[in-house]
């Protein structure tokens, strides 16, 4: 079941906004699953709790540097 993460899009370390996104993958980079987010057209690398939800419960965090 896909969820949707508040996500903090980020310029210069200062928040500009928060967004609702359900993060995506395009596959395994050896042992890790990158996860991407879509913001205003372009794809973004999502920093951020999503590799530890797996491990433990689910953690709606996350955040883009654009």
């Amino acid at each position: 079941m896909k969820k949707k993460m508040l996500i903090e899009v980020r310029k210069d370390n200062k928040v500009i906004e928060t967004i609702k996104r359900i993060p995506f993958n395009l596959g395994f980079m050896g042992n890790f699953v990158p996860h991407w987010v879509r913001y205003k057209s372009n794809e973004y690398l999502l920093k951020g709790g999503i590799d530890s939800s797996y491990i433990q419960e689910w953690d709606n965090k996350g955040y883009i540097e654009v």
